[in-house]
């Protein structure tokens, strides 16, 4: 047998990994198993350039990531294979637990706005097999469902437009979404009344809920008023970069926290609320009858950080926990909040950050010097993310919780 490699491979190493570099990653897999010259070349090499340049044609650089860049061990050869294999088993099949979680890190990985302004390659790959694949309209085991429901928390609905061929689907989702967020017994002192486990992580499946009943309901409101230009967060991936939403981050106040926000809050009769959560299981058709209303408010708040001794109010869920991350010290906020007809009320609360590096929101509105609602949100996102804080809202002293949406605007 004649073991002479093709003559290809009589060209220098240095330009044939230049002339791949110009190919998918997929069909670079396809020549590796051309030849053992081919897969020497492809795998064997312990050259860094060649692995670090492939990523990086499709992926943002993960040494500028925030809210912690990577080091120089990066392992460019295995991440680009895993993102490669994630993707084929969206399409094809596999271990989708895997390769949910794989594609939550691409997303959480995508370079903030601060540092390009631009498109993210992150964002682009993962919008790409998102909206070409059907993962994310299946329904996830329990394993799956805190990467599959935080990706689809973090599009917020924005692959279901509203065409006659989703209305089904919307609906649906809707009333899916209703059933869990209006449920007296998801909520407790034991996830603070709050989108959280009992062991204080995020319930990303009730975050999902919480965005689909204010998306749904603004979209009813579009539909129903088409003539008012109804103020909308922003949705998608683009929105959940770090740094997306206006502001300056480059000082103390690491969450954006200074500036004009507005809220959407949305609440049912508190009576339908109490009657239909203590018979027992939901009745669907509670929420399809054409007697349901639901409430959806608009507010507006300015926000401007405070020291810690200038706080007013003292939670009943506790101060904010130990921050183990130093670069991200607790923030204190303060600033008022104004509905289209409603007083004026003080707001007081802190933004602290989670051992998981997810900001956590926690304030209340003041009326006549007294504590009146509490709200307990999470970020949708990086860290100053345009989506948003998403959350829920009730009485201080807690009770039922109630869906908000609070993103911050450009100030005027």
């Amino acid at each position: 047998m004649d073991d002479t490699p093709p003559a290809l491979f009589m060209l220098p190493h240095e330009l044939l990994e230049f002339i791949l570099l110009f190919c998918h990653p997929r069909d670079i897999a396809h020549f590796a198993m051309t030849c053992r010259s081919a897969e020497t070349l492809v795998y064997g090499s312990v050259d860094l350039y060649f692995w670090r340049q492939l990523f990086l044609n499709y992926f943002d650089d993960p040494r500028l990531q925030l809210p912690h860049p990577v080091d120089g061990a990066f392992d460019w050869k295995g991440q680009l294979i895993r993102r490669m294999k994630a993707e084929r088993v969206v399409f094809t099949g596999g271990d989708r637990q895997s390769a949910l979680e794989t594609l939550l890190s691409i997303a959480g990985e995508a370079l903030p706005s601060s540092i390009v302004i631009q498109r993210s390659r992150n964002v682009d790959w993962l919008h790409h097999v998102l909206s070409t694949s059907a993962v994310l309209d299946a329904s996830f085991a329990p394993n799956e469902a805190r990467f599959g429901d935080r990706l689809k928390a973090y599009m917020g609905l924005s692959l279901t437009p509203d065409t006659e061929d989703n209305l089904e689907q919307l609906r649906t989702t809707r009333t899916h979404s209703r059933c869990a967020v209006y449920d007296l017994r998801n909520y407790h002192r034991g996830n603070r009344w709050g989108p959280y486990m009992t062991d204080g992580s995020i319930n990303w499946s009730r975050v999902e809920q919480l965005i689909n009943v204010v998306e749904t309901n603004l979209r009813e409101q579009q539909i129903e008023h088409p003539s008012i230009p109804f103020p909308r967060p922003p949705v998608g991936l683009q929105a959940i970069r770090p740094h997306s939403a206006p502001g300056d981050f480059s000082g103390a106040d690491w969450a954006g926290v200074e500036g004009t926000w507005r809220r959407y809050v949305c609440f049912m009769d508190y009576r339908d609320q109490f009657s239909d959560a203590v018979g027992g299981a939901r009745d669907p058709s509670f929420f399809d009858d054409i007697e349901f209303h639901e409430a959806t408010r608009l507010i507006e708040l300015q926000l401007h950080l405070i020291p810690r001794e200038k706080m007013r109010i003292k939670f009943p869920t506790g101060d904010p926990p130990a921050n183990p991350h130093k670069d991200y010290p607790t923030l204190y906020i303060s600033g008022t909040s104004r509905g289209a007809s409603t007083q004026e009320a003080m707001v007081q609360g802190f933004v602290y950050m989670g051992e998981d590096f997810v900001p956590r929101w926690r304030f209340t509105s003041i009326h006549d010097g007294h504590p009146q609602w509490s709200s307990e949100g999470v970020q949708i996102g990086g860290i100053g993310s345009a989506m948003g804080v998403s959350g829920t809202w009730s009485a201080f002293h807690h009770g039922e919780g109630k869906p908000y949406w609070l993103w911050k605007v450009a100030a005027l």
